[in-house]
């Protein structure tokens, strides 16, 4: 369900939600528009302040697949272009609560999902499909200044969750 507030059916115009919440004033959330599920317009990233009551929004022309916050200002979102229309990914810092985003990461691949055990250590996981499956999984130990491959498998990999730095959990397509 949307959150609080919303009016109207928008299943025909905004799928693929994820929400995170911070604290129970504090959430986010992104979906991708897509009118009539007739083609991909861009993204729409939502910012409450007030429990979800409210929401102020920030459309994007790229498609995002995912986010995390770690405070009311520091968080990234993920996303990409399928290799049918060109084909990359990327992952983009905010360090003013979604006012404005910085390339952290780049690749030939969608990042389809991202996992972070703190502030400073996390995992992304990017995938194409285009010349047979592929999945990478890269690490960063500094916040995402920089990034380096840890895993690339053949499997049609698209979420992962990390407990601790040791043990992932990978969700294929099936």
């Amino acid at each position: 369900d949307l959150p609080t507030g919303w009016v109207g059916d928008w299943s025909e115009f905004y799928v693929n939600y994820k929400i995170y919440f911070y604290n129970p004033n504090l959430g986010f959330l992104l979906s991708e528009i897509a009118p009539g599920r007739g083609g991909f317009l861009g993204s729409i990233f939502y910012k409450s302040v007030d429990g979800g009551n409210n929401w102020t929004i920030q459309e994007l022309t790229y498609p995002l697949y995912d986010l995390v916050f770690f405070d009311r200002n520091t968080g990234f979102v993920s996303g990409g272009v399928s290799e049918w229309h060109g084909g990359h990914g990327d992952l983009f810092k905010t360090m003013d609560g979604g006012n404005s985003w910085i390339n952290s990461f780049y690749s030939s691949f969608q990042v389809k999902s991202m996992s972070f055990i703190d502030p400073q250590t996390g995992f992304i996981l990017s995938n194409q499909t285009r010349d047979g499956t592929n999945s990478n999984i890269h690490k960063t130990t500094n916040g995402g200044i920089s990034w380096n491959e840890v895993y690339a498998d053949k499997g049609d990999s698209v979420g992962l969750y990390f407990a601790g730095e040791e043990i992932c959990f990978l969700n294929e397509s099936v």
